[in-house]
């Protein structure tokens, strides 16, 4: 079998702005390319409701589409949405539009992306396939919208990703044994040198070749003494801490954090609490526990652990 000569470009994000960062890669290619096809898909139809959520804000309504399942309830849909559906009164359900070839944008599930193979659109109809949260996205599923792309016309798919958190949930022992637990995202990286540190472009033996993965290391979400672990563990030390920084960045608005984060140099402390014992013997049933003692503290109990003693430097329980 020859080996494929799709281009992938991957986004191997540890931040919240991975979403946003597809966005403004379709905004960028419907500016520069006005006259191609892309294809935006997610693992789940919550997901892909953000994604045209947001595409919506970028695009005109008339060049995005968002093709749901005919199955898919009207009332689960955002109101936002519904200008770029396509609802059939007559039968209740969610219709495939008779122009869909000609919609520049399709916003869609991988599974739910068949009814664009059933309704004849040839392979290479679109130039771009943008799958969001790839890392999470069953190998099954993930291939489907594939065979809307033509890798000799020079079609690309682009993946974007964290292999290094949550994956995909498969249920079947059978798939496990068949090693389809993985995404299609980890297996590029893990079964092809293409994809890994040191493979063509890169700078150095720990890098990434830029012309195949984009790996986004600006995080806007943790505290840097919670970024540490992960980022050496699992990201070769290249995350940065930026989210002190987020409300002096003119891209950003303060509500992007949720946190306002102390300066207390170690945010995580560890603390006892009646009927949760630290050695992880959760108490039963017969005895005090989080029903019980923990109820009436609530969430006033918690602004106090950043002065509590565990949150000093030098205590041992600190994470």
């Amino acid at each position: 079998m020859p080996r494929p000569k799709i281009r992938y470009h991957f986004s191997l994000p540890q931040n919240p702005i991975q979403t946003r960062t597809l966005v403004e890669c379709v905004a960028q290619i419907r500016r520069g390319r006005p006259h191609v096809r892309i294809l935006c898909c997610t693992a789940s139809n919550t997901a892909a409701d953000v994604l045209a959520t947001r595409l919506l804000q970028r695009l005109r309504a008339n060049d995005l589409l968002r093709l749901y399942a005919p199955s898919h309830g009207m009332a689960k849909t955002p109101k936002a949405l519904h200008p770029i559906t396509c609802y059939d009164e007559d039968t209740d359900s969610f219709a495939m539009p008779d122009d869909v070839a000609a919609v520049p944008v399709v916003v869609c599930t991988l599974v739910t992306a068949a009814r664009l193979v059933d309704k004849g659109l040839p392979r290479g109809h679109f130039a771009y396939i943008l799958v969001d949260e790839a890392a999470q996205a069953k190998e099954a599923e993930a291939v489907v919208p594939l065979a809307l792309l033509d890798p000799a016309a020079g079609g690309r798919l682009v993946l974007g990703g964290d292999p290094c958190q949550l994956g995909p949930v498969v249920a079947s022992n059978v798939a496990k044994e068949h090693g389809l637990e993985v995404s299609l995202m980890e297996r590029l990286m893990r079964d092809f040198p293409r994809y890994r540190p040191g493979a063509g472009g890169a700078a150095s033996g720990t890098t990434f070749d830029p012309a195949a993965i984009v790996r986004l290391v600006a995080n806007y979400r943790s505290h840097g003494a919670l970024l540490t672990v992960p980022s050496v563990l699992f990201y070769g030390g290249e995350l940065l801490a930026l989210q002190e920084n987020l409300t002096e960045n003119p891209r950003f608005s303060a509500s992007e954090s949720q946190v306002a984060w102390d300066t207390e140099p170690n945010p995580l402390p560890w603390s006892d609490l009646p009927g949760i014992p630290c050695n992880g013997d959760l108490a039963r049933a017969d005895r005090p526990g989080i029903s019980g003692p923990l109820s009436p503290i609530g969430l006033d109990g918690i602004p106090s652990l950043s002065a509590h003693p565990a949150s000093r430097a030098n205590n041992p329980r600190l994470l």
